[in-house]
């Protein structure tokens, strides 16, 4: 396994954020650059969709219409999440959680409406 210097680091994550926005807009994106001299670290093009990693250090973004959910309890920091579509309609029922935002949601669902993830299932004032 090749480790790459910092300098390919960049190259990588400047190329797939660049990626990232030109699929967004439809258009075709370009190889990874061959300075970087590590094509086997890029993530396949498949990658870019919804339901794949977003956010982390490279502050990957996700399409419009989704959101990216981070696992419960993992607001702080690079985490990656996952690019998740924000939902149209929530059920009424109630079973609180505090979002990342330390807002309480009425429901998962409410939270995920508000693009926010979950720091812990419960109100915000009852700290886990």
């Amino acid at each position: 396994m090749v480790i790459p210097g910092y300098s390919q680091v960049v190259t990588i994550v400047k190329h797939l954020f660049r990626t990232v926005q030109l699929t967004q807009k439809g258009e075709a994106p370009t190889k990874t650059p061959s300075s970087a001299n590590v094509h086997h670290l890029s993530p396949p093009h498949h990658a870019l969709r919804k339901g794949v990693v977003c956010a982390g250090i490279a502050g990957l973004p996700c399409p419009e219409g989704s959101y990216c959910r981070l696992a419960v309890g993992t607001c702080c920091c690079d985490f990656q999440g996952v690019c998740t579509p924000v939902p149209d309609a929530c059920a009424d029922v109630f079973d609180p959680v505090c979002g990342c935002d330390r807002q309480t949601y009425a429901n998962a669902c409410l939270a995920a409406q508000a693009r926010v993830s979950l720091d812990h299932v419960g109100s915000c004032a009852a700290e886990p």
